[in-house]
């Protein structure tokens, strides 16, 4: 392997060690469970705009990452798949403090959202995030396309912080993750 395989294969370990590290702590503070006192802590819509935001980032590039220099769908299926699910329950448990929020609330995150799909198109760092991405991932369309189709699924994951469109655009949601479409309540 070379050293540059090596590095890339490091950093995505090292990386993939962190997030699951970070996801313990998000998925620790935000359950579904009823929660009292001091460690109760709903989400601003501003906190759940930038957490989503930085999911979707970090989705975009680690798949990116995940799919450089082509290898063999075989060989990483299962890992991509586990920080699919990762990402998903994260989006999920924060879409528990989005189902509570009102209608100017759920506007704001939403524009978090928005603004992040806007800088793709104007913002050079996003924009070549988001072709890495397009361009490591289309080839799979080919050669393996049921992988290919999670791997396109990253660019619309933000939808599992928002259960009413996740409903709608997956038939199978509440089968899935009903267990995460509770509101995440404060007493």
């Amino acid at each position: 392997m070379s050293d540059k395989g090596l590095s890339m294969k490091l950093s995505i370990n090292l990386t993939t060690q962190l997030m699951i590290v970070l996801s313990g702590l998000l998925l620790t503070a935000c359950q579904h469970d009823t929660t009292t006192g001091e460690n109760c802590m709903q989400l601003t819509a501003q906190q759940a705009g930038e957490q989503i935001v930085d999911i979707y980032r970090t989705a975009i590039t680690e798949t990116a990452k995940l799919v450089e220099n082509q290898p063999d769908a075989a060989t990483i299926e299962a890992q991509f798949d586990a920080l699919l699910n990762r990402w998903q329950k994260k989006l999920l448990s924060i879409g528990q403090h989005v189902m509570v929020m009102n209608g100017a609330e759920k506007s704001q995150v939403e524009s978090a959202i928005t603004k992040v799909h806007m800088e793709m198109q104007y913002n050079e760092q996003a924009k070549q995030q988001f072709t890495a991405y397009s361009q490591g991932t289309f080839p799979y369309h080919s050669t393996a396309p049921d992988f290919y189709l999670k791997l396109k699924s990253i660019n619309i994951i933000t939808q599992f912080a928002f259960f009413d469109l996740l409903k709608k655009q997956n038939k199978d949601a509440e089968e899935k993750w009903g267990k995460w479409m509770v509101p995440y309540v404060c007493e």
